[in-house]
């Protein structure tokens, strides 16, 4: 990935491995990660993503991974 951020360790979410490039397409599906944050969209995120919705944490912890998303995926298509 030369120019990009690498990712050192894979995110985890229900026990599983939290697909960035997804989460990517669903923020920007929504107009960006300003708009999903102050339109508070996260739970559209979390069905998109199949995670349970009993994970209290999962906006919180969504929120830290669109901008490693976001690096990774604009800086390798470009």
């Amino acid at each position: 990935m030369a120019g990009g951020t690498p990712i050192n360790r894979l995110p985890i979410m229900a026990k599983s491995v939290l697909d960035l490039y997804e989460l990517y397409n669903l923020v920007i599906a929504r107009g960006g990660l300003v708009d999903v944050i102050n339109k508070k969209l996260w739970q559209e995120i979390i069905k998109g993503l199949h995670l349970p919705s009993s994970i209290t944490s999962a906006a919180f912890t969504l929120r830290t991974h669109p901008s490693e998303a976001t690096v990774t995926t604009t800086t390798t298509t470009h």
